[in-house]
């Protein structure tokens, strides 16, 4: 199944004043996909708020991301499997109404004086139900 990750404007402020660059995020995807795309281990959780965690809380697994891609205007583009799990299952009932949920990245970086974000590493794409990010 084909989804769209509204990541965020690239190369100039978001809503929260922080610039992600283009460059940064492609490296950044790059090595998502290499480390844990290819060996079946990039688990995203579906939850009711945006996750701040490291690590993967398996209780709320929900989809395994099995493609992104970068695409030139900024967005993201993923393929998931839906996990038989019940996370995964909850997901199935919604996943097909773009309106009840976001796909949000789950990013640890670093951010600099002026607001620019230099993404260490992707830990996952979270599908976060709509009315819980209010």
């Amino acid at each position: 199944m084909k989804i769209d990750i509204d990541c965020f404007p690239i190369d100039k402020p978001n809503k929260n004043n922080r610039i992600y660059n283009q460059k940064n995020l492609k490296k950044a995807i790059d090595t998502y996909k290499e480390l844990f795309i290819t060996s079946k281990t990039s688990i995203g959780e579906f939850v009711d708020s945006q996750q701040l965690e490291t690590t993967i809380n398996m209780k709320n697994a929900s989809h395994l991301i099995t493609d992104l891609i970068l695409c030139k205007n900024g967005m993201v583009e993923g393929k998931i499997q839906v996990l038989c799990t019940p996370k995964g299952k909850q997901l199935e009932e919604i996943i097909h109404d773009k309106e009840k949920y976001k796909v949000l990245p789950r990013i640890y970086g670093t951010i600099d004086n002026e607001g620019n974000v230099d993404i260490h590493r992707i830990i996952s794409f979270d599908i976060v139900q709509r009315g819980a990010l209010l």
